[in-house]
């Protein structure tokens, strides 16, 4: 667990030119019940053009308040800025990245909630289930 905590935990840019956002839900054992989770992950693009995973994060649902969390917590790390947000529709998603990252963009992921587009959506469910 080391490794993970030092990776939760780590320095971040204080820019990143776009940050790319998902969840996935995975069933996890909580208190002895079989329960899902929303897996919260971050992909952002460096001024270099790199691309580097910033979060992954369990929460136990995909709402506002939990999405503006994951964003306080990428904060917290460092990063102080984006000037695009892509992700799906979700509602929560959208009033979180217009609450915490002023002055951001938001995009839509256009194809299919982005589970088959890994070169344009880097975060995709095919490439975020193996992150985690």
């Amino acid at each position: 667990m080391p490794k993970v905590e030092a990776f939760r935990s780590r320095s971040l840019e204080e820019e990143y030119a776009v940050i790319w956002i998902d969840a996935l839900y995975q069933k996890v054992r909580v208190e002895g019940r079989v329960v899902s989770v929303a897996v919260m992950i971050a992909c952002g693009v460096k001024q270099s053009g790199n691309h580097e995973i910033l979060a992954v994060e369990p929460m136990f649902d995909e709402s506002e308040d939990s999405w503006r969390l994951f964003f306080q917590n990428l904060k917290k790390r460092g990063m102080k800025r984006t000037a695009l947000v892509v992700s799906d529709a979700h509602a929560g998603i959208q009033a979180a990245v217009r609450k915490e990252w002023l002055g951001a963009s938001w995009q839509s992921c256009e194809d299919t909630s982005c589970e088959t587009s890994e070169p344009r959506c880097p975060i995709g469910r095919k490439c975020a289930s193996r992150l985690i």
